[in-house]
């Protein structure tokens, strides 16, 4: 109830702003709306801020696959504008669209489960820092199914065979690389941090250790080096 005077056409324009303002709230509309660019622009500066340069980088792969899938779509450039339908639709979209990913596994016919299941948890991040940003009431990607991941396939590993074959062929720069690779399973990340601190020739093991600006993705670990590694 609020008083606005005793004009019925005031008190009726006063009504209908009311029932606005509710049904903004009940579909999840903040007051403060902001354009889906400015948003993408907001958030880009807050990962180069708080996450990893490549894991930036990945989330820009996501926000072009999802700039590509607006570009299908009539009347979508406010953050007001995004539905939990609509993301059930780029869902459907990137299922026939490669687009850009960092990801392994894109097939022929469009995005793997794997792939558009990370792309879901990017918006997902995204929108939760809009309604933390004061942008948003509700994320739409709260009620949005996650597809089942059964296109993951059977890992293949080289034979000893295959593993010779590949080292003859490689550059003899890089041949330290890939035989190090081969013979300890480190990711990538952790070879180019790699330091001669890190390498215990005494006890025979090579230690996967933080450094100032970077961690490893699943923490610190030994890695026991065979006679062939150590010489190399």
């Amino acid at each position: 109830r609020k008083r606005v005077g005793p004009s019925k056409r005031v008190a009726e324009l006063a009504l209908s702003d009311a029932e606005v303002k509710i049904a903004r709230d009940q579909f999840g509309f903040s007051k403060n709306d902001i354009a889906l660019e400015k948003l993408f622009e907001q958030f880009l500066d807050y990962s180069k801020a708080n996450h990893r340069p490549k894991s930036s980088e990945r989330y820009g792969n996501v926000i072009d696959n999802f700039r590509g899938f607006l570009s299908t779509v009539k009347n979508v450039s406010y953050l007001s504008e995004v539905s939990t339908l609509l993301i059930d639709e780029f869902k459907a979209y990137r299922k026939n669209s490669n687009g850009k990913s960092e990801l392994s596994g894109a097939s022929v016919h469009g995005a793997r489960a794997r792939t558009i299941n990370f792309e879901l948890d990017i918006l997902r991040l995204i929108f939760n820092l809009a309604i933390k940003w004061g942008y948003l009431s509700e994320n739409p990607v709260k009620g949005v199914t996650r597809l089942k991941e059964d296109d993951s396939g059977v890992p293949r590993f080289l034979t000893k065979a295959e593993c010779k074959r590949f080292l003859d062929a490689c550059p003899k720069a890089f041949y330290p690389v890939y035989f190090t690779f081969l013979n300890t399973g480190m990711r990538k990340g952790e070879l180019e941090n790699l330091t001669w601190a890190d390498v215990d020739f005494e006890r025979k093991v090579i230690h996967v250790r933080s450094k100032e600006s970077w961690n490893p993705k699943t923490g610190e670990r030994h890695i026991p080096m065979n006679k062939e590694l150590i010489n190399v």
